[in-house]
């Protein structure tokens, strides 16, 4: 069942709106005077901390995003908005940028250099060869820490049109210049299998899959990359989610049902719960094992402070049907979100086109989650089986550290040291943090709900 219709069905937009006090305002003078009744309704009825929410935010004297962010909860730090334009690019996988992620090893390292954590696939990055661990030293000539100094980078980072010099992972210096541009993206960054050749002493094939989001549009992914490491036999599989935010529960599930165990088959994975006024709306999700699923004993993890949401979910949900010894987790502590959304677009459209009239789409906390033991995701995130800190020096593949620690314990039934510092460590050193991470985003951690499962 399409949930399209929910906050109508919930309360009555026209009754609400004559109750609406407007300080002696005509409703025409109040900026998206509508959006925000619209609002309102879902805060009074759905939203999952009803009675906590601040109830007499004007509806004058600040915009859309000042008044939805006002009416939340003082502990929601997970509901926002956005606008459908922005909306559309996540949903189609079609963005304009130059298509890197970029961050710095700062916690553990110690090292303050402008390093690729992963580039997009057909991005311009990616046409010019870049990867992951290459670390960006000048922009247009200047040493990109001058730029941090200076206090100007981002704002150099984010022209259209930049030349740029890299070092590579093996020190050798690229220079070139890259124009902005469109592309479409996959919902993974890459997929492989490793064998004995690449990693001595492994008895089986291991598929690794790096799954950045849940997409409901591009479940394909998902079923090309399982059903290939059914077809070579993989005995093992290694789910990275170190920078996936979430998404939408079709993909949850549809990843769930290839991974599951064989005795997992019709079993809960998630219970979502709601507040008092709509526990009729509380459901549980069941597997339903594809029939191509893998026939695995337990699952490997690779997570950190990106992995929110639906990836946090994923990881709970499997612990009770694998058993918490069978779910090895390897990285840093998730993002920590307990919690999902309904996705409200307005103003809706009509049944077969849900947002094609949409300006605006709201995502509110509507339900938490648990697993079949009826454990919560832990508000501060879920602890790793084995801590180590992202391994931004290498390409993807078996030298990667947290891939290799993986791969290490799958043959020897334990865990590697921890990389040495010092063989690590950067010269470059601006003395803080200057690059935003995309899960230092308020809007990080999608976990939204559109359709009922049947």
């Amino acid at each position: 069942m399409k949930l399209k219709h929910i906050a109508l069905l919930l309360i009555s937009l026209t009754a609400l709106s004559s109750c609406v006090k407007n300080n002696g305002k005509e409703e025409k003078e109040i900026e998206d005077y509508e959006a925000k009744i619209f609002v309102k309704s879902i805060f009074n009825s759905i939203y999952y901390w009803k009675d906590e929410a601040p109830k007499d935010v004007p509806l004058e004297d600040n915009d859309l995003f000042e008044y939805y962010g006002l009416s939340l909860y003082s502990g929601d730090r997970w509901s926002w908005m956005t606008t459908y334009e922005e909306w559309i690019h996540s949903e189609t996988g079609v963005y304009t940028s130059y298509g890197a992620s970029l961050s710095q090893p700062i916690e553990y390292y110690g090292d303050y250099s402008i390093k690729v954590r992963f580039v997009y696939p057909n991005s311009p990055l990616a046409g010019n060869g870049v990867t992951r661990g290459w670390t960006l030293t000048h922009l247009n000539g200047k040493p990109v820490m001058d730029l941090v100094k200076d206090n100007t980078f981002n704002d150099v980072y984010s022209q259209p049109k930049n030349e740029f010099t890299f070092l590579d992972n093996s020190g050798s210096p690229h220079t070139f210049t890259v124009t902005s541009a469109s592309f479409s993206t996959k919902s993974y960054i890459c997929e492989n299998i490793f064998t004995a050749e690449d990693y001595p002493g492994l008895e089986k094939p291991v598929g690794y899959f790096n799954y950045l989001t849940f997409n409901k549009n591009m479940l394909t992914d998902i079923s090309s990359v399982m059903e290939k490491f059914k077809n070579e036999g993989v005995g093992d599989v290694i789910i990275d989610l170190r920078y996936n935010g979430g998404g939408n529960t079709n993909a949850l599930e549809t990843l769930a049902d290839y991974l599951a165990p064989s005795s997992a088959e019709g079993e809960v994975l998630s219970v979502l719960k709601h507040n008092d006024n709509y526990s009729s709306y509380n459901s549980s999700t069941k597997i339903k094992r594809n029939k191509n699923a893998l026939n695995l004993s337990r699952l490997f993890f690779i997570t950190g402070a990106g992995s929110a949401s639906a990836s946090e979910v994923l990881i709970n949900g499997m612990k009770p049907l694998f058993g918490n010894a069978n779910i090895i987790q390897v990285g840093d502590t998730t993002y920590g979100k307990p919690n999902g959304m309904y996705v409200f677009p307005y103003p809706e459209g009509p049944d077969d086109d849900y947002y094609g009239d949409a300006e605006y789409i709201f995502y509110p906390i509507c339900f938490f989650t648990t697993n079949k033991a009826g454990e919560f995701i832990d508000v501060n995130g879920m602890l790793p089986t084995d801590y180590r800190p992202d391994d931004l020096y290498h390409d993807w593949g078996v030298e990667e550290d947290l891939t290799k620690a993986c791969l290490y314990y799958i043959v020897n039934g334990s865990y590697p040291e921890l990389p040495v510092i010092s063989k690590a460590r950067s010269l470059f050193d601006a003395g803080s943090s200057v690059i935003t991470k995309e899960e230092d985003s308020p809007h990080w951690g999608i976990y939204s709900v559109e359709y009922l499962r049947p």
